[in-house]
């Protein structure tokens, strides 16, 4: 029998494709979306920074992984713990956050934001954990340092 899945159960596996390319599935409850990030943004500092402000107290927040071409638009939506996450994959970059063009949705799920957050620390110490700290993830995403003041506003 498949294992039913929690609304509420979250999963973020961020992992380093190769030297300036990233991948992260993210999986909230039976939704799932796999995103990817090339070197040209600090797709998992920005990521980092927008959930901090969303833990913050911020109602919304956004993030983007810009891909050659293309980028996925991570928009988060707070509502007291419940967090909304819509991310969406538009063909060409939107820079200033252009108006006007519409984005192919990718995920589109609703969890608390403490399933949520819980989440995405354990993803980030695992970045750590697989490539030996800060220093050994700077080798292998090379324009751009782990994290590690968010990482720290982060971790419950």
């Amino acid at each position: 029998m498949a294992e039913q899945r929690s609304a509420n159960q979250v999963e973020i596996n961020y992992r380093l494709a190769g030297a300036g390319w990233a991948e992260c599935d993210v999986i909230i409850g039976t939704q799932h979306a796999n995103t990817s990030a090339s070197y040209m943004s600090d797709a998992l500092g920005e990521l980092t920074n927008a959930i901090v402000d969303i833990k913050n107290g911020a109602i919304e927040s956004m993030a983007r992984f810009e891909e050659e071409p293309g980028e996925y638009c991570w928009i988060f939506h707070r509502s007291d713990d419940q967090l909304k996450l819509l991310i969406l994959w538009f063909d060409e970059y939107r820079r200033n956050n252009e108006q006007g063009k519409k984005g192919e949705i990718v995920l589109d799920a609703e969890c608390s934001l403490t399933s949520f957050l819980h989440a995405f620390v354990a993803a980030l110490k695992q970045v750590l954990k697989e490539h030996g700290g800060v220093k050994g993830y700077k080798r292998k995403w090379i324009m751009h340092d782990f994290p590690t003041q968010g990482y720290k506003k982060l971790r419950l």
